[in-house]
């Protein structure tokens, strides 16, 4: 009996370790090709929302990373990457803005929020709200009347969330 869990352990050991370095060689063959895909997706959100920009250049603020926007070597707008926390997790998001300091876009780049929920944030009935409005008009309408944002009906927080964190990314210098 004890002859056997050791030859038992001793197996399940080895498959063990195989499965790890399986994995091991599987994440390094992929590694490269992981990380040049999300910087293709960044670049195509930048695109996204600020439509108008042909050439993005990045620029360095206070330890923080924007990317502004050109059309035929003219400023047009700049681009935020914006990071919160929502109901379920962590939400990142790139935030397009006019010189006039009006959105031109929203686009949700990773959110863990609920299925069916709060993952709603990333439809377009949503972000297509943010269009054309500058800090003063982003809240939501439940919380302030005057608000020009809906909320996701059972998804308050994660509306929220965003809609605060775009207010304070838009509010700093």
């Amino acid at each position: 009996m004890k002859r056997e869990l050791v030859k038992y352990g001793a197996l399940l050991m080895g498959v063990c370790a195989c499965s790890g370095l399986l994995l091991t060689a599987v994440y390094k063959l992929t590694e490269k090709r992981i990380r040049e895909q999300k910087l293709l997706e960044e670049r195509l959100a930048s695109q996204e929302v600020l439509p108008d920009a042909t050439t993005f250049k990045k620029e360095t603020r206070k330890g923080e990373t924007i990317e502004i926007g050109s059309r035929n070597g003219k400023k047009i707008g700049e681009v935020y990457l914006v990071t919160t926390r929502g109901y379920s997790g962590e939400i990142k998001l790139k935030v397009g803005v006019d010189l006039e300091g009006k959105i031109t876009g929203i686009k949700i780049l990773e959110s863990l929020e609920t299925p069916g929920l709060g993952a709603k944030i990333k439809e377009k009935k949503f972000l297509e709200q943010f269009r054309g409005k500058d800090r003063d008009k982003l809240y939501l309408r439940k919380k302030i009347p005057s608000g020009d944002i809906d909320s996701i009906t059972g998804a308050t927080i994660s509306s929220a969330a965003v809609i605060d964190a775009i207010r304070e990314k838009l509010s700093s210098p």
